[in-house]
């Protein structure tokens, strides 16, 4: 399954759209650096597991738990 359009293009987005399974994503030129930096320094499974946690919640987003596990997680 593939995504095109804007979320692709961002890295947060872009991040749980792999961390969920996809694996083409459809973005402008200018947001590949920004993207494959941060898939590079996440670890997808654990990734995975933050959003199936945010989702069984009952979370509207997963937004806040992804930028939580961010914050204690990455450099």
């Amino acid at each position: 399954v593939s995504f095109c359009g804007e979320d692709a293009s961002r890295p947060i987005e872009a991040m749980c759209f792999v961390a969920m399974g996809l694996r083409n994503l459809s973005m402008r030129p200018a947001s590949i650096g920004p993207v494959k930096h941060l898939l590079r320094r996440t670890n997808l499974a654990e990734a995975r597991d933050v959003i199936d946690e945010a989702l069984g919640s009952g979370a509207q987003s997963v937004r806040p738990a992804l930028m939580d596990w961010m914050n204690g997680r990455l450099i």
